[in-house]
């Protein structure tokens, strides 16, 4: 017989339904064959919330966020479509400054960033010359070296070498004619 009763409760087991004395009020189960048993539950078929697949989810200890997707990948896409642009918590109306430059949220772009940014005097200038600038041939320069001056006249369309020598050399810049 227990020594102090004050000590010890009497509880039922979640598996097996048996009475046991515990000391500890946080105990479910009688011993560790009933809890061992109580994590053995039926299979549970699911429908993907991305792709609305049926999955088999094997373990079923109460339905986690990230079980409501058949894979990383279904949970990835609903993810970035439902948090991202507009719906994202930290949204500032599609505007961001980076590196001294004014960004504009474009996703359409074809030469937007993984976020869907693009510089916004890249933007400027293709809308004045009718055309997508072509990002590996072609600079924009500030012409008064100031980066958030977008206006199309400070804004000057030119090739990388001619932009490197502006910047680098100067005075061989100026003796070719520009």
């Amino acid at each position: 017989m227990l020594a102090n009763y004050n000590k010890y409760m009497i509880k039922k087991c979640r598996c097996c339904n048996n009475n046991f004395e515990t000391i500890d009020k946080r105990q479910k189960f009688c011993d560790r064959k009933c809890f061992a048993d109580s994590k053995k539950l039926p299979a549970t078929e699911l429908i993907c919330h991305q792709c609305q697949k049926t999955f088999v989810l094997k373990k079923n200890r109460g339905i986690k966020r990230s079980q409501k997707f058949c894979s990383q990948k279904c949970y990835g896409e609903y993810r970035r479509g439902k948090y991202s642009g507009k719906n994202h918590n930290s949204w500032k109306g599609g505007v961001v400054y980076w590196n001294g430059y004014r960004y504009l949220y474009v996703p359409e772009h074809p030469h937007a960033t993984n976020h869907g940014y693009i510089a916004e005097h890249r933007l400027v200038v293709e809308k004045n010359i009718g055309r997508i600038i072509d990002p590996i041939k072609e600079v924009v320069h500030h012409v008064d070296k100031n980066k958030l001056n977008n206006d199309i006249a400070n804004l000057k369309l030119m090739n990388r070498a001619e932009h490197l020598l502006l910047h680098h050399f100067p005075d061989k810049y100026e003796s070719l004619g520009h």
